[in-house]
């Protein structure tokens, strides 16, 4: 009961991203602008555009040293570009960490938003039943006078003067 009482008596509602920015530390901050930039249209069309020129700059290497476009004489990383998938492997075992730790965060945002939000049903459905219950308490309260007045006319009838039409 102390904890209902509490409950609707404090105001309800607060910023939970708010919160979770004032307890970001910097390495946070970075993870998730990280997760936002990897997981960006910006990023993966500079991406694709850096394979490519790694790739166009090399066959063109091997084309004008050795005369062939796949040769491995005269390239910095030679076809099948070996050196090329260890650059991908190790931005992806970089990266994804990175965007786990941001999902976790985002993950328990959400947690405490959802948390929030029983808080606000539950005041309000408190609040609603405290209404209800003064509602009733006052309908009674008017059947009562509505009584006691028609008991003080001589000659009239006790009727009900309950919205609902019930005595």
């Amino acid at each position: 009961m102390r904890q209902t009482n509490l409950l609707v008596s404090q105001r309800a509602t607060r910023n939970i991203n708010k919160e979770m920015e004032n307890r970001l530390t910097f390495g946070q901050r970075i993870a998730d602008r990280v997760a936002a930039f990897g997981g960006s249209w910006t990023f993966l069309i500079i991406f694709f555009c850096l394979l490519l020129v790694w790739m166009a700059v090399n066959v063109f290497l091997a084309w004008k040293v050795a005369g062939e476009p796949f040769g491995d004489k005269g390239t910095f990383d030679p076809y099948p570009f070996i050196m090329l998938n260890l650059v991908l492997s190790c931005v992806a075992a970089c990266q994804a960490p990175i965007i786990m730790m941001s999902q976790n965060r985002a993950a328990e945002k959400d947690r405490l938003a959802a948390e929030q939000d029983f808080k606000v049903n539950l005041k309000s459905e408190l609040m609603l039943e405290e209404l209800i219950r003064k509602q009733r308490a006052q309908e009674m309260q008017m059947e009562q006078v509505s009584r006691t007045l028609g008991a003080m006319q001589p000659g009239s009838q006790t009727t009900s003067t309950r919205p609902d039409g019930q005595n």
